[in-house]
């Protein structure tokens, strides 16, 4: 259900129209006052889902305001990548974005859902996923020690899971410390070096 209002699930129609509302008027509407002014109701916006959500339905709204407005609001998806399903949930929310155009043939989105939804996605924050948004705070300096202390409990937490290799791996790909800097044409190239069960 992480993706439930864009056409990754079959609930009732309502629920999938008020959550794209909901976060459509978050993300766009809500700016046009001007970011600065509303930094303060985001973060109360945050505070509510987390604090009161019973299911993990209206979570990926946290996830878009946090992409959009990184600038401004360092750090707001962190609390997502605590959990180490939510951080692969994205990453396939992430890659099926990408093909929506199939969707329709499919009878999922309903014509005004699929322009709405293509227009959307073709914002540039759209295009990152959780592991890629966790990666790129590890630059700022002032929010750095926050990520690898996420980190480091996320890869306790798998300890032992039969798929540790497997989520080994995505942890590591979000961690700096993993990663190695290669001259490549044209720039830097910043691949990750896989170590313990992920080797």
């Amino acid at each position: 259900f992480w993706d439930v209002y864009r056409g990754g699930a079959t609930i009732p129609q309502v629920i999938q129209d008020l959550l794209m509302c909901l976060e459509y008027y978050l993300v766009d509407r809500i700016p046009l006052f001007g970011i600065e002014k509303c930094i303060k109701f985001l973060e109360g916006v945050k505070e509510y889902l987390l604090t009161n959500s019973n299911n993990i339905l209206p979570l990926p709204i946290i996830n878009s305001i946090g992409f959009k407005f990184s600038e401004h609001l360092k750090g707001y998806s962190l609390p997502l990548a605590t959990n180490i399903d939510f951080v692969m949930l994205d990453m396939y929310r992430a890659a099926k974005e990408n093909q929506y155009a199939s969707l329709n043939c499919m009878g999922i989105l309903s014509d005004w859902e699929q322009k709405n939804l293509v227009d959307f996605n073709n914002q540039e924050f759209r295009k990152i996923s959780l592991q890629q948004y966790v990666f790129k705070l590890q630059f700022d300096i002032e929010i750095r020690s926050r990520v690898f202390d996420l980190l480091d409990e996320l890869y306790k937490s798998i300890e032992g899971d039969e798929a540790e290799a497997t989520l080994s791996l995505n942890i590591q790909k979000m961690d700096l410390r993993k990663a190695q800097a290669k001259e490549v044409e044209g720039g830097l190239l910043i691949e990750t070096v896989p170590t313990g069960p992920a080797k």
